[in-house]
């Protein structure tokens, strides 16, 4: 019972800073995101602390969140911190459904363009049929606070998606890395 009264007297503070190296520990998105839910089951106070912390909300990952969970997640981060990872189409999953999900991805990328701080990008074979529709939503995105970027497909598309990531504005970009793109 002492230590119940003792956990329950630490600042929430403490408790945040705690949340944030526990979810910092995990490098692979799919164990943030339980961490997160893990975190926000425990008790209410522990949920009202984790929904202040933006910083476990800025990570968002196109193979882990329905796009609407995305949403949610964006919704509780106001600051140009978020992480974004646009994977094209997965194998094995319904074709209509996975247009879905990756187009709904480019728009939702479109839309926050302005608070996104790092972007990793992957096109795959299976996205051909879509580039042209991907290029239309992504043409002449500004990303102000943009400072990582990384941009890698498929060697089958590597000169059809080229032309994708011409016309973006990116002046804060830091650091670029690229694989399997041919240049114009």
């Amino acid at each position: 019972m002492a230590n119940k009264r003792r956990f329950q007297a630490l600042p929430d503070e403490v408790l945040a800073t705690v949340f944030e190296m526990l979810y910092k520990n995990h490098s692979d998105d799919e164990n943030k995101l339980e961490v997160v839910k893990s975190l926000s089951s425990v008790s209410r106070r522990f949920r009202r602390i984790v929904l202040h912390l933006p910083v476990l909300w800025s990570n968002i990952s196109s193979t882990d969140l329905h796009v609407n969970k995305a949403r949610l997640f964006l919704s509780r981060v106001v600051s140009p911190t978020i992480s974004l990872s646009l994977h094209g189409v997965m194998s094995g999953e319904p074709i209509k459904s996975e247009e879905d999900r990756v187009l709904s991805y480019y728009k939702l990328a479109a839309s926050i363009s302005s608070r996104i701080r790092t972007m990793d990008v992957y096109i795959t074979t299976s996205d051909l049929p879509y580039l042209q529709q991907i290029q239309q939503i992504c043409s002449d995105i500004s990303l102000p606070s943009l400072l990582e970027l990384c941009l890698n497909c498929d060697t089958e598309v590597s000169r059809d998606c080229r032309n994708i990531f011409r016309d973006w504005n990116m002046p804060s970009l830091k650091k670029l890395v690229v694989a399997e793109f041919l240049p114009q």
